[in-house]
């Protein structure tokens, strides 16, 4: 069994070795066993180095492993101080762009990050070359006498503080304390203390326009104010847009396009583009002198855009109008505001824009100029007229009113008004005591007087006065008012004394189609007397005069009575009526229809 076993292990070696050797196995069993024993040394040793040369690759491959878990470690340490570092750099320089002191931005600097980087040092080397230049720019403000701006205001703060600060000085509550100080001082009243007081008086003004100039300076670095100018101007533009056309365009009426290359004779007998004949010498002159206004005739972008700034500046500005300066920043504005201001970093472009920046702020004093002005003669003028016209005694402040011809008219309504109303005291009685009128019978007898006067203005009046010819004849048209006086003060007369209702109806036909025609007459000739913005007012003043004595002639009529029941109201009316027919033949014709004649002018005109 053990030959077997040896057997079996030799076969199996023989084959191994067989297969490292390459002898077949019945060359290696039939080799000495000496030799196989030094084949089996051979391939444990063989089989050992490749085992160790296995833990070999095996440990490598380990620590290649261990190395790049490291390393990713590594590059996630140096990510995280990168973007630590990152984080502090933005937060420093937030720090700085936000004016903060540089020892305080550096303390942040140094405690949110690592000494050791690159860009924190790089950083701090910015900071101080910040502070060095920082502390240059003091200086050379301080050696310039300005103070530099070493604390934060806010721009409402600064807006509050100027306008307080500018009321103190204008009141001058600066001196409260002095003043206080001499009342308690009351015996001490040499030279000395009122110099000493003069000194303390400056003393403090000095300090309140430091504080001023201070606020002030910390009011316009604001980006609030730079909004607000931004703003200002666009408004003023727009405000002002439609004027400074209309100026150009009137300007262009008369100046030529050819100006500048004529001379005064050459434009004397030339037409302007308007289509006048020619310009008055005087203005041709004024625009040889001022010879800024030249520029409205050639183009802003063509041809001044490429000129030299001394081409500008050496223009004559002198004696220009309102209108002049408004035409010259129409036309230049465009130019200005599109070329000049974007590339006013140049030292050309820049003049340029300071010339155009001069003119404007000319041209806004003189609207200013002329806008208080207006605030301070013409509108004045105009809000007294208003409040004339809108105060309780407008009604008599009226220019046509105070001519002779409204006042006749005035004078011989209230003469009629006051005939009409004295009438009616007694006429209203002696219906019901000669004829017994009832309530019916009145208004029968109204109706019927309402019904006549409405055609005798409608038709009767208009007929009447064609048939006569008092639209064509001046005189005849006031023989035919005074006809109709006559025919009231009479009828009137008559109507009283007769005893027949059927006469009665008669006779008021008459009284009131003369009173009618009258009326009709009066109305249409008062339009001569006036312009159409007062001829309201006119007939306004007439109406309220009529409604005055209506209420004077009743109690007027009532005293009478006691002087006559009758006989005196009769002939204060009959009196009443042959003044009104005198004063229509004195003047009705002189300072009424006289008017007549202008006014047709004026409407065929």
């Amino acid at each position: 069994r053990k030959k077997k076993k040896d057997d079996q292990s030799i076969t199996t070696t023989a084959m191994s070795m067989s297969m490292s050797t390459g002898l077949s196995t019945s060359e290696m069993t039939a080799l000495p066993l000496s030799t196989v024993a030094m084949l089996k040394l051979r391939m444990r040793k063989k089989k050992e180095k490749t085992n160790f040369d296995q833990m070999i690759i095996e440990e490598q491959r380990n620590k290649n492993r261990i190395q790049a878990a490291a390393m990713e470690e590594e590059q996630k340490r140096q990510q995280e101080q990168q973007a630590a570092a990152r984080a502090a750099a933005a937060t420093a320089a937030r720090a700085a762009a936000a004016a903060s002191s540089t020892t305080t931005a550096s303390v942040q600097l140094s405690q949110s990050q690592d000494t050791t980087t690159i860009e924190i040092e790089e950083l701090m080397k910015e900071l101080e070359l910040t502070k060095k230049r920082q502390r240059t720019l003091e200086k050379q403000l301080q050696q310039a006498n300005i103070e530099p701006m070493l604390e934060e205001i806010s721009f409402e703060q600064a807006k509050r503080e100027v306008g307080l600060l500018t009321q103190q000085l204008l009141s001058g509550e600066y001196n409260n304390n002095n003043n206080n100080k001499n009342k308690n001082d009351n015996n001490n009243k040499n030279d000395n203390n009122k110099n000493k007081n003069k000194n303390d008086e400056q003393e403090d003004r000095f300090r309140l326009e430091q504080k001023l100039e201070k606020y002030t300076h910390a009011l316009e670095l604001s980006d609030e104010w730079e909004q607000e100018q931004v703003r200002q101007k666009q408004q003023w533009q727009n405000e002002n847009e439609e004027p400074n056309t209309i100026a150009l365009s009137r300007v262009w009426s008369r100046l030529p396009v050819s100006f500048r290359h004529g001379s005064v004779e050459t434009w004397k007998n030339t037409p302007t583009p308007s289509g006048h004949t020619s310009l008055p010498h005087r203005q041709i002159q004024r625009f040889k002198r001022t010879n800024v206004l030249t520029l409205l005739r050639l183009h802003p972008f063509d041809t001044i855009s490429k000129w030299h700034p001394c081409n500008l500046e050496q223009m004559s500005v002198t004696g220009m109008t309102l209108t002049e300066r408004r035409a010259l920043y129409a036309h230049m504005n465009p130019v200005a505001e599109q070329l000049w201001k974007k590339n006013r970093n140049g030292a050309s472009t820049k003049r340029k824009w300071e010339w155009h920046e001069m003119m404007t702020v000319k041209l806004k004093e003189s609207i200013a100029s002329y806008n208080s002005h207006v605030d301070r003669f013409i509108r004045k003028e105009e809000q007294q007229q208003q409040l004339k016209k809108t105060s309780f005694y407008s009604f008599l402040n009226i220019k046509a009113a105070r001519t002779p011809g409204a006042i006749l008219l005035m004078v011989s309504r209230v003469f009629m008004a006051l005939a009409f109303h004295v009438f009616q005291t007694i006429w209203s009685v002696a219906l019901k005591s000669k004829f017994d009128f009832g309530p019916s019978d009145y208004g029968k007898y109204l109706s019927f007087i309402g019904l006549t006067y409405a055609l005798s203005q409608g038709f009767l009046s208009k007929f009447l006065l064609e048939k006569l010819g008092g639209n064509k004849c001046d005189q005849t048209r006031v023989r035919t008012i005074i006809a109709c006086c006559i025919v009231l003060g009479l009828g009137r007369l008559l109507v009283y004394h007769t005893g027949s209702l059927v006469l009665v109806y008669f006779l008021f036909t008459c009284i009131v189609t003369a009173l009618g025609m009258i009326n009709t007459i009066l109305t249409a000739d008062t339009s001569y007397l006036s312009s159409s913005d007062e001829i309201g007012s006119l007939f306004g003043l007439l109406a309220s005069v009529e409604s005055g004595a209506g209420m004077i002639g009743p109690i007027l009529g009532g005293a009478l009575s006691y002087v006559h029941p009758v006989r005196a109201p009769l002939l204060f009316v009959a009196f009443l009526y042959a003044c009104v027919s005198v004063i229509f033949a004195w003047g009705y014709e002189k300072h009424i229809l006289a008017k007549k004649s202008k006014v047709l002018k004026s409407k065929t005109l």
